[in-house]
Order: structure tokens, then sequence, then C-alpha cells
């Protein structure tokens, strides 16, 4: 086995650790923080991080773009939090993580499934043992600026808008430059697994 076979297998097992002993993993993407053997990634000009493990609640996955790693990290676990204590958060509802308002988004199918592979840990992890496998639901987590204003409305600052491209309005593409390493197809080979 090679170095890349082998680091793809600790993310499976991590994935699924993850999920086992907390109920989600948390994957970023794009922050310059990877671990692939041989990559030197410099950080994507909006890096995201998504969850994997929140459909086994029957719960969308979440997807969040703009944040840090251990910030994407807390504020998912948050929305996981929330579900396994019962207050699950709707969609369209603007609620308040750490005093910040949020709002959770429909993310289109075909964003999921373009071929830039924007969420490839998940189908790698689902896809185990199946010739295929249906795209999860997916809700994107808007935060908003300083001034309490969410992207899409009226007087959210520049910056914050442009590092959270509204998903739904752009549902074919992927904010970042397609980069990857040793042939992998988008950003499947840009994964690194956010640990808590």
């Amino acid at each position: 086995m090679n170095d890349l076979e082998d680091f793809r297998s600790q993310q499976l097992m991590f994935i699924a650790n993850a999920i086992t002993t907390r109920g989600l993993a948390v994957m970023s993407v794009g922050s310059g923080e990877c671990s692939v053997p041989g990559c030197v990634c410099e950080p994507e000009p909006v890096p995201w991080s998504y969850t994997i493990g929140l459909v086994e609640r029957r719960h969308p996955e979440v997807v969040t773009f703009g944040l840090p790693p251990k910030a994407a990290v807390a504020v998912l676990n948050w929305v996981h939090d929330r579900d396994i204590a019962g207050t699950r958060i709707e969609p369209g509802a603007i609620e308040r993580f750490n005093g910040v308002p949020i709002k959770l988004v429909p993310v289109p199918a075909e964003w999921v499934t373009s071929d830039d592979d924007p969420m490839g840990q998940w189908f790698h992890h689902y896809r185990i043992g199946r010739a295929s496998i249906d795209p999860p639901p997916v809700l994107q987590l808007l935060w908003a600026d300083r001034h309490g204003v969410l992207p899409g409305e009226a007087g959210c600052e520049r910056g914050v808008e442009e590092v959270q491209p509204r998903l739904l309005d752009r549902p074919r593409k992927v904010p970042r430059r397609l980069t990857a390493i040793q042939g992998g197809r988008g950003s499947r080979g840009r994964r690194e697994p956010s640990r808590r």
C-alpha cells in the first residue's frame, strides 16, 4: 500500500470512529492544513467544512464556508448537539451561536454531485460495499458579519459575502481553484479531517 492509499484508509477509519463516538465527522477543505503525504497545500481562496454522519440521525449534512477548521468544527458540532437535544435548527430560522446569528439554507443536489466532488469523503465513506449511492440532503450554514447581517441580506459586509458563496444561487460552482494531487478528481485529494 502506498502513502496515499494508507492516508485514505486512515481517513475512512477516522470518519467511522468519529461517527461511532461522536455522531459525526467534520471534514475541512482548502484550509492549507493538509496532511496528505507529499502534498504541499496552500489555502484555497474560500475554504469550507462539511459534516459526515448527520444523515444517520435523519438530519441533512451541513456545509459552511470561510471559517477556520476549529471554528467550523465548533459550529457544526453545535448543530449536531442541538439536534440530539431535540432542538433541531429549522432551515431559514435565525439562531445564535456564541452570539453570532446563523441560518441554515438548502443546498441544491447539483452542488453535491458536481464534477468538482465537493463532499468526496462523504461518498467514500457511505459508498463502501455499494455499487452506487444517492447524494445526501445538505444544508448550508451561513454566519453573520460583525453587525449581525447575514449573507444575502442588505448591508452584509462584502468580505463576509465573498467567503460565503450562497450555494442556492450557484449550484454548479465550487468556489475555489480546482487543485488535486496524484490524479485525484476535484478536491478528493485535498481532504483534511478536522479532529475535535
